[in-house]
């Protein structure tokens, strides 16, 4: 078991302990964008670099990510440790994260993303702290790379929520969602952690909704857990069902989120059953949102909902009836939705809520009106109809309702109140008086007006069933007159759906067409057409009685639209003559005889003067109503009525009648229509809404296209014998179609092109032609299936109508197309190659002449790059028929008629270039030569012309003119290609070929491609491909038309105009990034390296003149000249032109032009400078020379105040900088070639920083190139410098000084070191420009100082430099210096000191010496002012001889010399050999003797000479700590042997301060000396031990001991009596001990001699009461020490002393804790038990005794073998049972119980159960059963099986056995007689929830006994609820075991748990009540799980608890219904 300790150890590790265990190798750093080999190269900086920048990309794409720069991406973040937070900042630090990875989820895929997170996983460690996070923003991508990466560094620890991503993180691939979903069926919190994604994501108040891959990953992932979920539990349910419900609750989810959630529920209610209030809640949720989809996909869904369901018992609530109602097309779509299955699941609830609503009426109406409406569904809604008119008799919408609806089906209105009589027998007359009064509320709302006075009775009787009867009410009602009928208008309308016809004679009067013409006709027509809507089941009588009545009457008073509806709808179907309706038929001929129709005009005379009655007159008949419609004013009406019929017999079983009638009319139209241009419109209306497909779904085996379809009389027979058969219309359409291929005919005089994409019919009658031709194409194709030999006869006609010159062009725009599929472009291709075939020579003689087919050959190409091999299959069959009628036919004088010729493509075809015969062949032998790798790959063909068409260097007239003439051919299709997609794929296989006429060929389509007023034709032509077309078009702009690009401005060419014109309308931003990029990388790559510097420098200009004339076009424009190669003439000539004028200037000589634009030319110059300043330039010194005069330029004749200005500047520098940077070795020039002055003017007037900062580092460059330039201007850069950069406090600044310093200085040394001679006069010569540092010192940031001041000396030279820089420096705090101390003085002095501590010690030493002797030049002239020796320090002496000199040359020296002494202690030197570099002058002699001869200074007492000698001596002093260690050790040795007791007292004590930092190596160098001192120690111990030098002696003495060498063991040990016996004496006792302690550790066996003593003066030393801290300290070090060193020597009197004393010591120092370890580990085992034994007796029986004894006899027992313990266990035992029987009776014992407890535990781990049953039996009865057992010994021993139960687990189970029974007993007892019993009980409890807890497989804890213990358990609340609060914890524990150990099987267990603990909340005490639902609360949060099944159990008792009168009680009821709420969802407590 750990010790507390050990686990607060743990708890406190540090988070970065993995990254520290192993330091043998550099980890390499986890990264997400990069690979571990790579990530090494990037730190911190270069990453937070990218991550910003990519930042500042996604807060373009949403401004949200911005605040972010300034949190998680800002410079202060790159110090963030977030293990060094505090919690708060690290949850505030995760909430921004958070935060930051919500908003990225839609973009993870998108470059920028990649760069921030690699940010977050390096600074934040997001992969380490932010697992659920990163996995939240990640899943939706769980199939893609991006999660692998990441997945491949996250942190996953086994045994996780996450750990099932461990193979896939090891495999590094993406996550399946199988695999996914397979964990969620498994883990239950991976499933609430995916389910919960989205609606946390809606639930957010900020950030972006939603993005489409969590939408589709939420969908997908949820749709396969639901369907492969064998079944869901409630647990589930509770955490799916609210998040599929949140995107519906959600004003601002997607669209996409709702239908998601539809889908989902839709297969949640396949898969479980919902309960009813669950199923209105999710309908309820879906009509809420149903608004934001279409109204069909909300009743699919609802439907599909519902559909599994049982029926509600109970309506909708009003709020879903509303919402239902406000949707759009709700009539179509509730009329559609009837025919499904489960409508009625959905409809019947809102039945009763939806007849209450006035809006519902239409509704209903077209429901009951629909005859597809199931007949229960009918039922449903007139029942609750007639319940709603019961209850509202007022209801006049219902009422209106209910009759319509019993007129059509009284049977069905019967049934609905049979079931209301069945629900409620009393509403039986009530029921009775609606049915007879439907019709009663028309009449009387008409006689409450005091319109009418009609007999309610007539109107019943008009309704009734029986024939007679309803005669004699509309009798009644008629004969009352027009005026009165009018209100009961529409209840005689209803009467026109009767069957009757005498009831129809009876209503069809003059009164009543009166009451029609002058009421609503409209409405008279809406009745009347349902009645013709079902024409075969009609009775010819009635269609006679109806249109009779109809024409005779009201027809000719109709206005034209209704006319035309009656006509199609109600005359039209009855016209067709057949078989079945001859009769009808004839009838309705008769009843129109007088009638004039428009489209009938004479048919009637035709048809009714025919004797018989056939197919003859009926073609007549559809012959002259053709001519009717062609001819009359209403063409496209009647046009759109005879499509339409065909419409609506293509849904559904079609009327046949109609159907034949129309296409036979069709049919004769088009026939009629020949020659006009409206044939090819009505054949393309046709067959638009013709459905192709049906011609392959019938069986056309048994039909003969000549007998069946060409026979007008045998199709006539099929019309009129079968004229309802599927197969009439089948045939009639064939034969239109065979009709409109036949009889209509290319259009004359109209060049056809039929390489052109489809367009608009309306554009042209060629145009409509060709559309109507490839539909014609596609419908025979797809009847071809069905019916091969139709569609062959079909084709065959079509060919022939097209004319043999215009089926292979027409072919060739069907496999062009890519619109087309593969089966029709290869279909197209065969009947291509068999038409190129038939023109192959079957005899040489009779064709001699041949075809050149040279103008299909592009198509031939396109259709070559095809993805489908079928299509290039057929097209390479095509090349090879083509290349042998080239091989094989004759051609007469070299020419052949060209196929196709002018009208190939229509009008473009002047624009055609064609090949010569021999260039042809050629060509296609080179494309048939590749004929395999071209069927293998598309874009071989790309391959084939880079091999051999693309021009190349070398080649032979003949074959370049070949591929010039193959590269023109194909240009010249390309232009005149007008098929998008065949243009490109022209392009494609032509891309990166140049020809010198390629841009005058496609001048027209690059023109259209630049224009700005073709743009959107071009993007309705192209469409998707236009980027790509203009892409490839642009490229034309290469190397190839370099020529015509280099003309002079004289003779320009057309080229270089399309050219700027490309560039002005791509390089600005805005436009397709496709085609930028493809003239980008054209122009740099191919054409700019091609062009004359002229020409290149018109092109720069042109895109500046882009660039600065629009901010938008700025970045494009700098990009597109930074990809090109600028050489120095290009820059110059720019440069020149771009440079500004002086206003007041002469003008310029006349120059060739170089550009239009004449504006202000500083923006231009500005990007041209930029440009410059990023790109990479040439090392040239004339163009520093031009960029140097440009920016003179620019500071002369430019404004400064304007605002460009100086960023121009700085760029114009950046420029010259890069440039100087690349010369390596600069020419040798003169100092006016670099001008500069430019510069220094620049510094002097510029105000910006920055431009100044810049101007000195460009200085600084350029001294290299020029230096005697620099060495004229280097006193005014310094004076700039010092006056205006030394005090910023940047970085930036401080480089630029270092800069400057390190370029300039330099070239001044180098000229003075020429010059001087000695040292001094070198320092003299640097001094003034020295000092101008020195004197800016304090200008100089304070802490920049030292960095810049070493800098400068790094470049002077350290070692001539360095002593003058210290001195000036040491100058300037002299006064202050010599008034202070030591310490003050360091302070002051700190710069020079820091300055000269940077360097070796060597050059220390000599700097020091440097200073000395300018201290002593000083001294000298202070002496004698006449002294002329030159002075580093006497600038302010010269020509002075005031007594103030004096003091001032004192006080310098002395400033020298303090310094002299405080230099030393930077390093060591007088142990560092001297440097071979450096001066000899530098000696630590030299040194010495300098500070002597200061020291021996003597002069007048006025001079004060004194002072320079107390300084000297102080700085001697000071040196001497700094002497060679061997040195010091020898020193010592010399002074012990000198004699003199006070020398040696003071190096003993110098020794013994000093020795331990000597080296090993050192001291072992010195080992003869140190034994010397050892042995003069001895003797001067040993002499006297009074003498005062003793404690000095034995105090070096023990350092000497602890820093012992191999070879002073000897001389040591013989010290050891003199040693004893200052401490038997008690002479110096704590230096005494201190000698001995390393001693005793490090002389070993020596002690051997001397053991026993050193224990007995060490044990009696600690006893004695007046022995300090110290003294006790070592003398256990010494008992330690004799115990690790010789511990077998130790025997049971040795050790019986140091137990003892360790017993009585009964403290917790760690010393006495370590000695007792020692004791344990290195005492002999047996030895220390057998001791411990015999100890017992003598112990005192105190708590703190007790302690100490047990914690000893632990650890003797751990250490101890087997063997050992077996000896002694029954020894041992008795010890622990007399400690128990002590213990029991004591108080506050609870330290040395756990003592006992521990060190049993000890013992039992030594012991076997055999020999370990029967000590605990010997425990139990001593605990349990003898007379002595009391409550004290069961207390103890409950305490003593918690702590075997804590440390052996399910070892002890089996001992319950023994303990159930007793502890059982106690649980009976009720505690409260005192403090014994809680004890008592708590242990029973502690000792119960233990056993539970540790009992792995219910070894005891089996049903019975946890059956057995419950009760006994609960019972304990009331007694414990009044009880400390450890105790209710105790109980609440043991209740949480028991529910623990449960299975959750045993349901009877777990309820009866829940309800006896919530029995206790009706307890009549407040303080039961509330800790019964403290306990519930804690076993429903634990173990919810288990308890789920028991919710509505705990629901009744939250409920009466939270109406308890005790505030707590209602808190605590809360808060457990909170807790249950959160496993199973919500509880309602109403």
């Amino acid at each position: 078991m750990a010790s507390s300790l050990a686990l607060q150890l743990a708890q406190n590790a540090s988070l970065n302990s993995a990254l520290l265990t192993d330091r043998s190798k550099k980890r390499a750093p986890e990264s997400y964008l990069f690979s571990a080999k790579d990530a090494d190269a990037y730190d911190l900086e270069s990453i937070l670099a990218l991550a910003t920048n990519a930042l500042l990309q996604l807060a373009l794409l949403n401004p949200d990510f911005s605040p972010f720069e300034n949190t998680l991406f800002s410079r202060a973040s790159k110090g963030t440790d977030r293990t060094l937070l505090a919690k708060d900042a690290n949850k505030q630090l995760d909430k921004s994260i958070g935060k930051f990875l919500s908003l990225l989820g839609p973009y993870v895929m998108e470059p920028p993303a990649g760069k921030v997170l690699e940010w977050l996983v390096r600074r934040y460690r997001v992969q380490e702290f932010n697992v659920d996070q990163i996995l939240a923003t990640f899943l939706p991508y769980h199939e893609s790379p991006h999660f692998a990466s990441m997945l491949s560094i996250l942190h996953i620890k086994p045994n996780s929520t996450w750990s099932f991503l461990l193979p896939t993180k090891s495999a590094a691939l993406p996550l399946s969602r199988y695999t996914l979903v397979t964990e969620m069926l498994k883990n239950t919190d991976v499933t609430r952690f995916i389910i919960n994604l989205l609606p946390d994501n809606l639930k957010k108040k900020s950030g972006p909704p939603p993005h489409r891959t969590l939408l589709a990953f939420n969908l997908s992932c949820l749709h396969d857990f639901i369907s492969r979920s064998k079944r869901l539990d409630e647990g589930t349910m509770v955490a799916l069902l609210p998040a599929l419900l949140e995107p519906m609750q959600n004003v601002d989810a997607p669209r996409d989120a709702l239908l998601g959630s539809y889908i989902l529920l839709t297969v949640l209610s396949q898969k479980c059953d919902l309960s009813e209030v669950a199923l209105k809640a999710i309908i309820a949720a879906m009509s809420s949102c149903a608004v934001r989809v279409t109204t069909r996909q909300f009743f699919s869904a609802a439907i599909a909902v519902a559909s599994p369901q049982p029926l509600c018992s109970s309506a909708f609530s009003n709020t879903v009836v509303d919402n239902i109602l406000s949707l759009e097309d709700i009539e179509a779509e509730l009329s559609e939705a009837a025919t499904w299955v489960g409508f009625d699941k959905l409809v019947a609830p809102i039945l009763p809520r939806l007849v209450e609503k006035d809006e519902a009426e239409t509704v209903l109406a077209d429901l009951l009106a629909k005859q597809t409406t199931p007949d229960e569904i009918l039922i449903s809604i007139s029942q609750s109809l007639l319940k709603h008119l019961i209850s509202n008799p007022a209801s006049v919408s219902t009422r209106h309702l209910l009759s319509s609806f019993h007129l059509r089906k009284p049977d069905l209105l019967k049934s609905a109140s049979e079931r209301i009589l069945e629900e409620n027998e009393e509403l039986e007359t009530r029921v009775d008086q609606v049915l007879l009064s439907l019709a009663v509320p028309a009449t009387s709302s008409a006689s409450t007006t005091g319109n009418t006075q009609l007999d309610a009775d007539a109107v019943v009787r008009s309704m009734d069933a029986d024939e007679s009867v309803r005669i004699s009410g509309i009798q009644t009602l008629l004969n009352a007159g027009v005026a009165q009928a009018k209100p009961i208008y529409p209840a005689l309308l209803t009467r026109i759906q009767d069957s009757s016809i005498s009831v129809l004679n009876a209503l069809y009067t003059p009164t009543f067409a009166s009451l029609i013409l002058e009421t609503d006709p409209m409405a008279y027509c809406n009745a009347l057409i349902p009645v013709f809507s079902s024409t075969s089941g009609m009775k010819r009588a009635l269609v006679r009685t109806h249109l009779t009545f109809l024409l005779t009457h009201i027809y000719v008073h109709l206005s034209e639209e209704l006319e035309d509806n009656v006509f199609w709808q109600c005359i039209f179907p009855f016209l067709l003559y057949t078989k079945p309706r001859e009769k009808t038929c004839e009838a309705v001929w008769d009843a129109i005889r007088d009638v004039q129709i428009d489209v009938l005009k004479g048919c009637c005379a035709i048809f009714l003067s025919a004797k018989e009655k056939g197919s003859e007159v009926m073609g007549k008949v559809v012959q002259r109503m053709a001519e009717n419609v062609v001819g009359s004013d209403r063409f496209d009406r009647h046009l759109t009525g005879l499509v339409e019929r065909l419409a609506v017999g293509g849904k559904g079983k079609p009327d046949g009648h109609v159907v034949n009638l129309s296409w036979m009319v069709l049919k004769v139209m088009v026939e009629t229509l020949k020659g006009s241009e409206l044939q090819v419109d009505v054949a393309l209306r046709v067959l638009d809404v013709d459905e192709g497909e049906r011609l392959s779904e019938q069986d056309w085996s048994k039909w003969s296209f000549e007998k069946d379809i060409l026979d007008e009389t045998s199709l006539s027979r099929h019309v009129m014998g079968k004229p309802n058969s599927s197969n009439t219309p089948a045939l009639l359409r064939i034969a239109f179609l065979h009709t409109v291929v036949s009889s209509i005919s290319p259009p004359p005089g109209i060049v056809l092109d039929w390489l052109t994409s489809s367009p608009p019919r309306e554009h042209v009658q060629g145009a409509r032609y060709v559309t109507l031709a490839r539909r014609v194409w596609d419908l025979i194709q797809t009847s071809n299936s069905g019916s091969p030999t139709i569609s062959t006869q079909l084709r065959s006609t079509h060919f022939g109508t097209l004319g043999s010159a215009n089926i292979l062009l027409f072919l060739a725009g069907i496999w062009s197309s890519q619109s087309n599929s593969p089966s029709q472009q290869e279909n197209a291709l065969d009947y291509g190659r068999a038409y190129l075939q038939a023109h192959l020579p079957r005899d040489q003689v009779q064709d001699p002449v041949a075809v050149d087919f040279q103008t299909i050959l592009p198509s031939l190409l396109v259709a070559l790059q095809s993805t489908a091999e079928g299509v290039r299959r057929r097209a390479l069959a095509c090349v090879r028929v083509l290349s042998e009628i080239t091989e094989r036919k004759k051609f007469e004088g070299g020419q052949s008629p060209l196929f196709g010729f002018d009208v190939v493509y229509g009008a473009t075809n002047r624009e055609i270039q064609y090949l010569e015969q021999n260039d042809l062949k050629k060509y296609l032998k080179i494309i048939l030569e590749h004929e395999d790798h071209l069927l293998n790959d598309p874009q071989y063909l790309s391959a084939v012309h880079q091999e051999y068409i693309k021009s190349k260097s070398g080649e032979k007239k003949k074959e370049a003119e070949f591929k010039h003439h193959i590269r023109c051919y194909l240009f010249s299709h390309v232009n005149a290609f007008l098929l998008p997609t065949g243009q490109i794929a022209l392009l494609r296989c032509l891309r990166g070929i140049s020809d010198s006429d390629r841009v005058d060929i496609l001048e027209h389509s690059i023109e259209s491609v630049v224009r700005i007023e073709t743009r959107g034709a071009m993007d309705n032509i192209y469409g998707e491909h236009f980027e790509e077309f203009s892409a490839l078009i642009l490229e034309s702009f290469d190397a190839g038309c370099k020529d015509e690009m280099n003309k002079g401005s004289e003779d320009e060419g057309v080229a270089w105009k399309l050219f700027c014109r490309s560039l002005r309308a791509f390089v600005p931003s805005g436009g397709s990034s496709v085609i930028k990029e493809a003239l980008d990388r054209t122009v740099q790559t191919s054409l700019y390296p091609a062009l004359s510097v002229v020409r290149k420098v018109d092109l720069i200009n042109v895109v500046l003149e882009i660039g600065a004339s629009d901010p938008s076009a700025y970045p494009p424009a700098r990009v597109f000249l930074l990809k090109l190669d600028l050489e120095v003439a290009v820059i110059a000539k720019v440069l020149v032109h771009l440079q500004p004028k002086d206003e007041h200037s002469s003008p310029a000589p006349k120059k060739a032009r170089l550009s239009t634009h004449s504006e202000d030319p500083v923006p231009r110059l500005s990007l041209f400078a930029e440009v410059l300043a990023s790109a990479l330039l040439p090392d040239s010194m004339e163009l520093i020379s031009h960029l140097l005069t440009t920016l003179n330029s620019v500071v002369l004749h430019v404004a400064q105040q304007q605002t460009d200005v100086n960023y121009l500047e700085q760029l114009l520098m950046t420029a010259v900088d890069k440039v100087a940077s690349q010369i390596m070795d600069p020419p040798n020039i003169t100092p006016s070639t670099i001008r500069l002055d430019v510069l220094v003017e620049l510094i002097r007037v510029s105000g910006n920083p920055q431009t100044f900062q810049q101007a000195l580092l460009l200085t600084a460059a350029l001294a290299k190139l020029a230096p005697e330039s620099v060495m004229r201007h280097i006193m005014p850069v310094f004076t700039f410098m010092g006056s205006n950069v030394f005090h910023r406090d940047d970085t930036y600044s401080f480089r630029v000084v270092q800069k400057t310093i390190e370029s300039i200085v330099p070239v001044m040394i180098s000229s003075l070191r020429q010059s001087t001679t000695d040292r001094i006069s070198l320092y003299l010569g640097a001094r003034d420009l020295l000092r101008v540092f020195v004197d800016a010192y304090n200008h100089i940031p304070r802490h920049r100082r030292t960095s810049l001041f070493i800098h400068l000396i790094d470049t002077l030279g350290p070692t001539d430099f360095l002593a003058p820089v210290c001195m000036l420096l040491t100058e300037k705090f002299a006064t202050r210096v010599v008034r202070q101390r030591s310490e003050d003085a360091q302070n002051t002095l700190a710069l020079p000191l820091a300055v000269l501590h940077h360097y070796s010690p060597p050059l220390q030493l000599f700097v020091l010496t440097e200073v000395l002797r300018e201290a002593r030049r000083l001294a000298m002239r202070l002496n004698d002012l006449r002294d002329v020796e030159p002075h580093l320090l006497d600038w302010a002496t010269q020509d002075d001889r005031s007594p103030a000199i004096n003091t001032l040359l004192r006080k310098r020296s002395q400033a020298l010399i303090i310094f002299s002494g405080l230099g030393m202690k930077g390093g060591r030197p007088s142990h560092v050999g001297q440097a071979a570099d450096m001066p000899s002058e530098g000696s630590i002699h030299d040194f010495v003797f300098l500070l002597m001869s200061l020291f021996t200074l003597e002069g007048s007492p006025d001079l004060k000479l004194e002072e320079l000698s107390t300084a000297a001596m102080v700085a001697l002093n000071r040196s001497m700590g700094f002497m060679a260690a061997k040195d010091f050790i020898h020193s010592v040795v010399m002074i012990l042997d000198s004699g003199q007791e006070k020398l040696q007292s003071g190096a003993l004590a110098l020794l013994a301060e000093r020795l331990h930092l000597v080296t090993e190596k050192t001291r072992r160098d010195s080992q003869a000396n140190m034994l010397k001192i050892i042995k003069e120690i001895h003797v001067l111990a040993k002499k006297n031990l009074d003498a005062a030098i003793v404690p000095q002696a034995l105090q070096a003495l023990a350092v000497i001991g602890k820093t012992m060498l191999i070879g002073e063991e000897n001389s040591l040990s013989e010290t050891l009596p003199v040693v004893l016996l200052a401490l038997r004496h008690r002479k110096c006792t704590e230096d005494a001990l201190s000698a001995l302690s390393p001693m005793s550790e490090r002389l070993g066996p020596r002690l051997i001699p001397h053991f026993r003593e050193l224990v007995t003066q060490c044990v009696a030393v600690m006893r004695e009461t007046s022995s300090s801290q110290r003294t006790s300290t070592t003398c256990l070090e010494i008992l330690s020490n004799l115990l690790r060193t010789i511990p077998s020597f130790w025997s049971q009197k040795e050790i019986a002393q140091v137990v003892m004393l360790y017993i009585s010591s009964a403290t917790a120092d760690s010393l006495y804790l370590s000695l007792g370890k020692t004791l344990s580990k290195r005492a002999p085992a047996e030895a220390l038990v057998a001791t411990l034994i015999d100890c017992w007796v003598e112990i005192p029986k105190q708590t703190s005794h007790l302690l100490s004894y047990f914690q000893l006899l632990k650890r003797a027992l751990r250490v101890a073998s087997k063997q050992v313990i077996i000896e002694y266990t029954r020894a041992v035992f008795d010890v622990f049972v007399k400690g128990l029987d002590v213990l029991k009776d004591l108080r506050n014992a609870t330290e040395a119980e756990n003592a006992l407890i521990g060190s049993f535990i000890e013992l039992v781990v030594k012991l076997n159960d055999t020999a370990f049953r029967p000590l605990f039996r010997k425990l139990y009865d001593w605990a349990f059963v003898k007379e002595s057992s009391n409550d004290s010994t069961k207390i103890i021993f409950c305490h003593l099986f918690y702590g075997l139960l804590d440390y052996f687990k399910s070892l002890m189970s089996p001992y319950m056995t023994f303990l159930f029974p007793p502890f059982s007993e106690v649980l009976k007892t009720v505690p409260g007689g005192g403090p014994t019993d809680y004890m008592l009980w708590s242990g029973v409890v502690s000792a119960l929830s233990a056993s539970m807890n540790c009992d792995e497989g219910n070894i005891f804890w089996r049903d019975d006994k946890l059956t057995t213990l419950l009760p006994a358990l609960v019972s304990q609340i009331p007694h414990v609820a009044r009880a400390s609060t450890h105790l209710k914890d105790q109980l609440s524990s043991a209740l949480s075991a028991l529910a623990e150990v449960t299975s959750s099987t045993s349901s009877d267990i777990l309820k009866q748990l829940n309800l006896t603990v919530l029995m206790h909340t009706r307890s009549s005490s407040a303080a039961v009540r509330q800790y019964a639902l403290v306990i519930a609360e804690s076993l429903w949060g634990t173990h919810g799980g288990k308890l789920l099944g028991f919710v509505a159990d705990a629901a009744t008792f939250i409920v009466e608890s939270a109406e308890d009168e005790n505030e707590e009680v209602v808190k605590m009821a809360l808060k457990l219904k909170e807790t249950i709420e959160n496993i199973a969802g919500k509880i309602d407590l109403s």
